[in-house]
């Protein structure tokens, strides 16, 4: 069989790792036509996955139907009728004990090994970029399959890799849907692999926002932290943040950035200024009410004109207001 034959066995199999595989193992002429068929290899795909799914769906609902008219029937011959019988199947567990659901997100298992063939034959950077964002691709219910997509684009050049990492980071929008699909942690994870300069792009900002805070050891903490106060939609996106530890033990971003100062990695007044300076331009309660609860954590010095002035300097020759 061909490259492109094997690559092809791999996306039809719903197996972003052994798709990763097989582009890896391509010479020059296999990632071309590699290249030059996915883009018609879409609809096929797509197809093949849904009556895989079909298929699949229709057993699983003749074993369910089989389990509970056995039950029933078993119920009947002690003596039941089947409305006694039909209730005992739903409130004795049988139900849950013999149903069996099919996962309806397999019906996207598609997509992810398409992504990783494209990451990996297409040329440019600019072509992968568009290729991730793919309207065919946006519907998905899972996450991306990272560490697939990952390994066959670092087996790209490093100067290539940064240039994808800054294209990926400028297509994000800050919606619920990128940060449910991976998007947003597939721009993070590249920015910080590749050490690309990061894009003045305020979406980036709160989709970095929106993610647990791992202050300590992520380097576009550095960058990002000061760009909080300047964001739109950061505030609104870290109205509930009450400084609770979140479920998977990860610290709130009011308790993230405290420590952070507590610790002598950024100055204490920095982020202070920087609550000061959001509070001067304004905005909704719902949009301050974050930057409101950091400022009162971090217990600021009485300071107040000095840091006004700063925050919104007077115009030469006039007095900044400070007595």
């Amino acid at each position: 069989m061909s490259g492109w034959e094997h690559v092809a066995q791999a996306i039809a199999a719903g197996d972003a790792s052994r798709t990763a595989d097989e582009v890896l193992r391509l010479d020059t002429a296999g990632c071309h036509e590699t290249a030059r068929r996915l883009p018609r290899h879409i609809g096929p795909a797509r197809q093949a996955t849904q009556e895989h799914f079909d298929r699949l769906r229709a057993q699983i609902t003749t074993e369910n139907e089989h389990h509970r008219k056995t039950f029933i029937d078993a119920e009947v011959a002690r003596g039941l009728s089947e409305d006694e019988a039909f209730h005992r199947w739903w409130s004795t567990g049988s139900y849950r004990a013999h149903h069996h659901d099919v996962d309806w997100t397999m019906r996207d298992d598609w997509i992810a090994p398409m992504l990783v063939a494209g990451a990996g034959t297409l040329g440019g950077a600019a072509a992968v970029a568009t290729w991730i964002f793919r309207r065919d691709f946006a519907g998905r219910n899972g996450d991306l399959h990272l560490e697939p997509l990952l390994r066959v684009i670092a087996a790209r050049p490093p100067e290539w890799q940064a240039d994808l990492a800054v294209r990926v980071a400028g297509r994000l929008r800050g919606t619920s849907r990128q940060r449910a699909d991976g998007t947003v942690a597939l721009a993070l994870e590249l920015l910080r692999r590749t050490g690309a300069p990061l894009p003045d792009h305020e979406p980036l900002v709160a989709a970095w926002a929106s993610t647990p805070p791992d202050l300590d050891d992520d380097p576009l903490a550095e960058h990002l932290i000061p760009r909080l106060f300047e964001a739109e939609r950061v505030g609104r996106l870290l109205r509930d943040d009450r400084g609770a530890e979140g479920q998977d033990g990860r610290r709130s971003w009011l308790h993230a950035l405290r420590d952070l100062a507590a610790a002598g990695r950024i100055e204490r007044e920095a982020l202070v200024d920087g609550c000061v300076r959001r509070f001067l331009r304004g905005g909704s309660t719902t949009d301050l009410r974050f930057f409101v609860r950091l400022h009162d954590l971090l217990e600021p010095r009485p300071r107040r004109q000095a840091r006004t002035c700063r925050a919104h300097p007077a115009r030469p020759g006039r007095p900044c207001g400070r007595r």
